[in-house]
């Protein structure tokens, strides 16, 4: 992800990694402060008060009007700025992707300017997947493109733009260790976060590439973001880069011979400067999470759900007023992640039993989370539960590999135990399966019939129901037992502008909009339907790490 507000992240406190905690305390039993507003769907049009109301019938033409977001705000008048700023690239946004492309242009010798409604430099989650670094090679992970790509497009329906992939194949390595280069020289080792492995199929394996970095302040893999942004953020500097924070942009400036050459932004004063970049304008503000009418009209999947990034689409409606399309792909892709009960590995399988409200087994629970949020968007008030006993600790030892990265500790079936303990877990323990559904406000006789069912499930090792495979199949039988309450919870939802491989940004005749780039979470055509989670890391490792690094050289050089 790239720009964030900044105060409203610090007020969560809680990071990305941090929700997907591994060893000791349950996955997904931390709760999120959510930051996006409430969608009701009913929304302002121009010039014809709102759309329907649930009380009124949708026509085609109805349909058609412009949602609010979409309608060009008034020109700032030239009367109302007080300064112009001249740079051969302005970049919009201090997260990772705006802050690599930044790196990479000045380290070119071009002159850069940044500007970020943020109070410092933004990084969120850690997990930054590429394929051919130098520490994959050394650990000798590697796995089949082909095959990964192939699966990435079949769960999309093939709408994604598969050249972006390519593009992120072919140079994700060189990027990886380019910024590898930087934190290492700041103090900081990378690592390979572990993932889990699929059967033999390899239908869900998540694909091993997402790289992080441990330190004195990060000692988790997968959580190290704010520490790649403020390095990043340190050596932009270093290069001569000029960030400018606090600062909103509000509107791009298109001249009369089509080209973008400015951005108009309000400073922190209050007053507005205009900031013209010669060679190129780049937008890198992120996603488009905190916006309920964007959210509805491009994701409505997710309208009213809970999600952690407070990004309102500033970049993609500042593009939209100039001219520049939406993507092709129909979905804007959410981050959502659902998987109750534990798991040991903070994308995958789900070994415990699943429940609805109702107290019925309802899918197979062997998924990775991705898939598991949209699974429980289907059940009664979207709100499913883990049910398991000590028994899963011998599974989540054994068959799992303990620890956030290679070559981190593992743990004992005495410390996974300690950690379903400890209060602040949000697991809730009982003595009987009857005082565990009341804890938990389930049917008693129901979930004692659904327990009863797959304990017989389990003793044959076959599932009948719902064919998880018999490795996961273990049994609920003596106490104590454990369960937990869980909600689908989003982090951000990915997708925005048309681009090319270039990351020129198009009309809506797929043609340039010249001096206009796009980096990081707003790249259109990456994902469909959902972010699957399984090449792990993706959007900071392509949109936001590679697509940065190449769009900054390229930018320095003049080949674009």
């Amino acid at each position: 992800m790239s720009e964030h507000n900044e105060q409203e992240l610090a007020k969560n406190k809680l990071s990305r990694r941090g929700f997907l905690k591994v060893g000791g305390a349950a996955m997904g039993t931390a709760v999120l402060v959510g930051c996006s507003q409430n969608a009701t769907g009913i929304v302002k049009g121009r010039d014809t008060g709102t759309r329907p109301s649930t009380t009124e019938h949708q026509t085609i033409e109805t349909a058609a009007k412009p949602w609010a977001f979409e309608i060009p705000p008034a020109a700032i008048a030239d009367s109302n700025i007080t300064r112009t700023v001249n740079a051969e690239i302005i970049v919009i946004g201090a997260g990772t992707s705006g802050l690599v492309c930044a790196n990479t242009a000045a380290e070119s010798g071009a002159k850069v300017i940044v500007i970020a409604k943020s109070p410092k430099p933004v990084g969120y989650g850690g997990s930054n997947h590429a394929y051919n670094s130098r520490i994959m090679k050394k650990l000798g992970f590697n796995y089949d493109i082909n095959k990964a790509v192939r699966a990435e497009m079949a769960s999309a329906s093939f709408h994604p733009d598969q050249r972006k992939w390519s593009l992120f194949y072919k140079n994700s390595g060189e990027a990886m260790n380019w910024l590898m280069d930087k934190m290492e020289a700041a103090g900081y080792t990378t690592v390979i976060e572990r993932l889990s492995f699929d059967d033999p199929s390899g239908v869900l394996t998540a694909h091993i590439g997402a790289h992080s970095w441990i330190g004195a302040d990060v000692q988790l893999g997968g959580d190290s973001q704010p520490q790649v942004a403020s390095v990043l953020a340190a050596t932009a500097m270093k290069s001569g880069v000029e960030i400018n924070y606090n600062t909103v942009a509000e509107q791009l400036v298109r001249s009369s011979s089509g080209r973008v050459t400015a951005v108009i932004a309000k400073t922190s004063d209050g007053t507005y400067t205009k900031y013209i970049g010669s060679k190129a304008i780049v937008l890198a503000t992120g996603d488009i999470t905190g916006d309920p009418e964007m959210l509805a009209k491009y994701c409505p999947k997710v309208v009213g759900m809970q999600g952690l990034s407070p990004n309102t689409g500033d970049g993609q409606k500042m593009g939209l007023w100039v001219g520049a399309a939406w993507q092709k792909v129909p979905h804007a892709a959410p981050m959502c992640v659902g998987a109750p009960g534990v798991s040991p590995h903070p994308y995958g399988a789900c070994p415990s039993l699943m429940v609805n409200k109702n107290a019925e087994r309802y899918s197979n629970e062997d998924t990775v989370i991705s898939f598991a949020a949209y699974d429980i968007m289907s059940q009664p008030e979207q709100k499913v539960f883990g049910i398991w006993t000590t028994k899963l600790a011998e599974i989540s030892t054994t068959w799992y590999p303990f620890g956030s990265y290679y070559g981190s500790p593992g743990m004992s079936q005495t410390d996974v135990i300690t950690g379903w303990d400890n209060p602040a877990s949000g697991i809730v323990k009982a003595d009987t399966l009857i005082d565990l559904a009341t804890k938990l406000g389930l049917p008693a006789s129901a979930l004692k019939a659904t327990v009863d069912r797959y304990n017989a499930l389990c003793k044959k090792r076959i599932d009948e129901d719902f064919h998880k495979r018999s490795e996961l199949l273990v049994p609920i039988e003596a106490g104590p037992f454990y369960g937990n309450t869980f909600s689908p919870m989003m982090f951000a939802v990915t997708g925005g502008l048309r681009t090319n491989t270039k990351m020129q940004i198009l009309d809506k005749n797929d043609e340039v909009i010249p001096g206009l780039f796009g980096v990081g979470s707003l790249v259109g055509d990456m994902y469909n339907n959902c972010y699957t989670f399984l090449v792990t890391g993706m959007n900071l490792g392509a949109n936001c790490l590679t697509f940065g690094y190449l769009t900054g050289k390229a930018l320095a050089a003049g080949t674009v």
